[in-house]
């Protein structure tokens, strides 16, 4: 056994349960690479779920989503697909458009992290612990989570300034 183990396996007693909760979800994931990597916009489908991405990379990048793990969304939101799409659609308005009117690839991603990450923030500021099914269920208060994080951008057209790689995680 090497010298660090030891450290740790006497220091595994004095740790709370909160503590241990941690330390489990830690181990549980150790090894994965970083969830900031750029994005390969892989998936061009107009039903592709960028939301639902960046949900997946937030709860990832807490320790809470496995590397090769997907959200259960049907099993824990029945409704998902709907709020995703109301959701996705009212946020694609915030984007600057390309000269073929389509978003483009990489701000969707971008938002859909910033969004992920906002909600995360918010359901935590109301005391909601973070976990795949909450997320899901809360998903219809991204609009609120972001304008609780950005105030007055989303009002004033402005939330895609607000797609910086230092607060999402480089594309």
């Amino acid at each position: 056994m090497s010298r660090a183990f030891r450290r740790i396996c006497k220091l595994l007693p004095t740790l709370s349960k909160k503590e241990l909760e941690q330390v489990r979800k830690r181990i549980t994931f150790w090894g994965e690479p970083s969830h900031d990597k750029p994005v390969t916009p892989s998936h061009e489908s107009p039903s592709y779920d960028w939301l639902l991405e960046g949900m997946e990379v937030e709860l990832r990048r807490r320790g809470l989503l496995g590397l090769k793990s997907r959200l259960p969304m049907d099993r824990i939101n029945p409704d998902w697909k709907t709020v995703s799409e109301e959701m996705r659609e009212t946020l694609l308005i915030q984007l600057h458009r390309d000269p073929a009117g389509r978003a483009i690839r990489n701000a969707e991603v971008a938002l859909g992290r910033l969004a992920a990450r906002s909600l995360a923030m918010y359901l935590e500021q109301g005391r909601i612990p973070i976990s795949p099914r909450t997320m899901l269920l809360n998903g219809d208060k991204v609009l609120l989570a972001l304008d609780s994080q950005f105030p007055g951008y989303m009002a004033g057209g402005l939330l895609h300034c607000c797609l910086n790689p230092v607060l999402i995680g480089e594309l």
